[in-house]
């Protein structure tokens, strides 16, 4: 029907971890191939599509251990169980507020707005992914009803109030209309099976 937002995927160590960058990350693995531990969600999950998408760019090996949510994963990276995680900046802000995480990158277009944390492209390595949140209905909905929806979702992400909020979980508004949506679900549809292929979940 209509997209909403896009929320930022980052990657994140504990504050101790002699990491500082990408680089540093990607040099270590070469290094040590298969060494490093690294948490994401599960297979088909966007996070763990990032880090095949790392390891696929960087032409690195790291040994990946999957999540159920973000929070265990947040644990984990904490308690030194896995080496670094990547997951969505709004799970780690209160640790990295509380100088306890270290947001390595994000994996944006752009830097987040207030934020002097680097994309992975300045870092030199090209991955962008985008984590969408949207609204979707039936198959052959009313066509009136989707005009409805277009318009309130585009009134309520200007008022101020509603910015206010979502700016301080770190959501990023990515309005599009239901044909634009369409053509970006199907787009994205063909960059997953790619994926899923890829890791050999389908054929």
């Amino acid at each position: 029907m209509v997209n909403v937002f896009f929320d930022p995927m980052i990657l994140y160590v504990k504050m101790d971890s002699p990491w500082k960058t990408l680089p540093d990350i990607i040099a270590t693995a070469k290094q040590r191939p298969g060494t490093i531990r690294f948490g994401a969600a599960t297979p088909g999950s966007v996070e763990h599509m990032i880090a095949h998408q790392i390891q696929k760019v960087a032409k690195i090996q790291v040994q990946p251990v999957t999540f159920e949510g973000g929070g265990d994963l947040l644990l984990a990276v904490l308690g030194g169980h896995v080496d670094l995680g990547v997951g969505e900046f709004a799970e780690v802000a209160s640790q990295v507020q509380a100088g306890q995480v270290r947001v390595i990158n994000s994996f944006t277009e752009n830097r987040l707005q207030g934020s002097n944390v680097p994309t992975a492209r300045e870092q030199g390595t090209n991955i962008v992914v985008e984590k969408f949140r949207g609204l979707l209905g039936p198959k052959g909905m009313d066509p009136a009803a989707i005009a409805y929806w277009e318009q309130a979702i585009k009134r309520v992400l200007n008022k101020p109030a509603y910015r206010g909020y979502y700016t301080s979980v770190y959501l990023l508004p990515a309005y599009m209309d239901h044909n634009q949506y369409n053509l970006y679900l199907h787009k994205m549809n063909q960059t997953l099976r790619r994926y899923l292929k890829e890791i050999g979940v389908v054929q």
